[in-house]
């Protein structure tokens, strides 16, 4: 998840909520949803034509496998990876998320919601990193 665009929200009834962005989302409550590049895809056009978010593109470089760019929507920056025609600077463009992953505030769910409360990241035996209230363990090496 180092490139994903994390964008913060309240997910329910399967929608996703940020500002004036609107996603699909599977859970409820608040919480980060991240989105990997490779799980955008580029459609020519604003949102009006395709359904979808759309945006502008701030950034559009070649990369080894695809072109990467950064489209702006609803104060969002948009990393995402497309195959084919690259957009150019200033193009408004369509976005549409084909996956994305919904990672609950766990802080913010009452007793006996069903569940696990927010826990401390500090265990002295693994180095951890906290990112958007996700925390993330990685076992140290015992070597």
């Amino acid at each position: 998840l180092s490139d994903a665009t994390l964008v913060d929200g309240v997910a329910a009834d399967g929608t996703f909520t940020s500002g004036s962005l609107t996603l699909e989302a599977e859970d409820s409550g608040p919480g980060t949803l991240a989105i990997l590049p490779t799980d955008i895809d580029i459609v020519p056009g604003s949102a009006g034509d395709t359904g979808e978010v759309s945006g502008t593109v701030t950034s559009s470089l070649f990369g080894r496998d695809a072109s990467d760019l950064l489209v702006h929507c609803d104060d969002v920056d948009f990393r995402c990876s497309t195959r084919g025609p690259r957009p150019e600077v200033g193009e408004t463009v369509g976005l549409s998320v084909r996956r994305s992953f919904f990672y609950p505030h766990y802080r913010h769910r009452p007793e006996g919601s069903g569940h696990p409360p927010h826990r401390r990241c500090d265990p002295p035996d693994r180095n951890i990193v906290c990112l958007a209230h996700v925390c993330i363990y990685m076992v140290a090496d015992s070597k």
